[in-house]
């Protein structure tokens, strides 16, 4: 029966890895049916639940978590407790009940501090960080991002530091603030370069990117998205490639070069087609008959 279940559990995660949700939890459940401590059965819902959420499936996702969530009160498992809030918190958030998602992460962070499990209260911090953001409302949010990156320095969590960085130089462009998202900006670049990151390196060049166009630098804002563009291609992102070209038309656009922000969206709305991201593709070719008017009228 212990290799049977072994061979289950691997056998989910297979799915989950490449997105067959069905079948993950198909064979989940059939888990859960085995025999298992209280304990085993917790963690067992806890992935259930996360199955769901992966699924957008909130409602059968929150009560599997509660369903654990009872099972960590009644036997004191602090780690498990953890794991259930933090899922509720995002289960909330994905409802955009942000105040409902906020009141999760406030019970969770006292149990963090009190193991001394300082990567979880890092991860609460951004969690609660990110809320805020949700909410439109940056000044709490930089709050929380900063007191996660001090914790990832201090750890030195370099995806905690990279992560803290990006939004805090994201938080700061919100508020036009550019001078300090550029701080930012660079330092998560900086990180990502020292670390061979590249797919972090392209997000950050497109962060800097973006920042310089909106402070009249555009060029640049497309030198820095063709170092990204080059970087996407390396790694094969083809998403992070369109996003790049399409920002890179939007450029062109500002300063009336019509001819290159033709030629980038038509690259963009290609590759979004061939990814099947109807929405992207349908936006660029929407921009590209704006500039096509305007360019034939320039």
């Amino acid at each position: 029966m212990a290799i049977r279940m072994t061979d289950l559990r691997q056998q989910a995660n297979e799915a989950l890895k490449r997105g067959d949700i069905e079948e993950a939890l198909h064979l989940l459940k059939r888990l859960l049916d085995a025999p298992n401590t209280e304990l085993e059965r917790g963690e067992l819902l806890i992935e259930i639940a996360a199955a769901y959420v992966f699924d957008d499936a909130l409602d059968e996702a929150e009560a599997h978590f509660n369903d654990a969530l009872n099972i960590a009160h009644r036997f004191r498992a602090a780690a498990l407790q953890m794991r259930c809030l933090f899922g509720l918190g995002e289960v909330a958030t994905r409802r955009k009940d942000h105040r409902q998602a906020i009141r999760y992460y406030l019970q969770l962070m006292p149990l963090t501090r009190e193991h001394n499990d300082q990567q979880g209260t890092m991860r609460v911090l951004a969690a609660i960080g990110d809320t805020y953001a949700y909410m439109n409302k940056p000044a709490q949010a930089i709050e929380y991002h900063y007191q996660a990156l001090q914790i990832a320095t201090r750890l030195a969590h370099i995806e905690g530091q990279k992560r803290a960085l990006s939004r805090l130089g994201n938080l700061y462009s919100l508020l036009e603030r550019w001078d300090r998202a550029q701080d930012y900006y660079q330092q998560a670049l900086d990180l990502a370069t020292r670390t061979q990151d590249l797919q972090g390196e392209s997000v950050c060049l497109g962060n800097m990117a973006m920042l310089f166009a909106a402070t009249n630098r555009p060029t640049q804002a497309l030198e820095y998205l063709q170092q990204a563009v080059q970087i996407s291609r390396q790694i094969g992102d083809a998403v992070g490639e369109a996003h790049r070209l399409g920002a890179m038309g939007m450029v062109y656009a500002s300063i009336h070069d019509y001819a290159n922000a033709i030629q980038r969206y038509e690259e963009a709305a290609a590759l979004y087609q061939s990814l099947n991201m109807e929405q992207a593709a349908a936006a660029m070719r929407t921009r590209l008959q704006t500039l096509r008017t305007q360019y034939d009228s320039y």
